[in-house]
């Protein structure tokens, strides 16, 4: 008698088993496809520049306050210049969720009065004030992103005029 019921212990074992762990790899999926990530914070994410290397996690969209060197109500981005020359910067365009927001500047220099330049490897930082005036009063939201930056190269002795576009986005902080 004591094998019946071991072996009826051993089927209830089995089959409610399977039926366990199919459920839970079914909730590990979900969970890592993002499913039950209920309100966390949207890490920023950046594509579409060929030459200039942003680096990551220094997208800050900040909407309190004023465009200061804390970087309150600016986008800011650090980068690094990956042209084999020095860049000379012309203009730039940026739109927080589709709204153009302010004049860049480069290392604190406004890109359009001062055309800042950038040496070859250096790290140098964008930051785009007038974000509170966009869209960004979401505090906590997730803001799309698009940054244009025209400048001149020089490489083997000619100057060649470059334009990159950045898209992406990030968390309003």
């Amino acid at each position: 008698m004591a094998k019946k019921k071991g072996q009826g212990d051993m089927e209830y074992l089995m089959t409610y088993g399977w039926a366990i762990l199919v459920v839970m790899i079914v909730g590990i999926v979900l969970w890592r496809l993002g499913i039950f990530n209920f309100g966390a914070a949207t890490p920023p994410k950046l594509s579409g520049f060929n030459y200039q290397r942003p680096l990551e996690g220094t997208l800050i969209i900040n909407g309190t306050g004023a465009c200061r060197a804390d970087a309150n109500d600016c986008l800011t981005l650090h980068i690094v210049n990956g042209e084999p020359g020095t860049i000379t910067f012309r203009s730039s365009l940026a739109k927080v969720s589709n709204v153009v927001i302010g004049a860049c500047k480069v290392n604190g220099l406004e890109i359009t009065a001062n055309n800042p330049t950038v040496t070859q490897g250096q790290k140098y930082v964008v930051s785009c004030p007038g974000v509170a005036s966009g869209p960004s009063g979401t505090k906590g939201g997730v803001l799309s992103l698009s940054l244009r930056l025209d400048y001149d190269v020089m490489i083997s002795g000619k100057v060649r005029a470059r334009n990159e576009t950045t898209i992406g986005q990030g968390p309003s902080e």
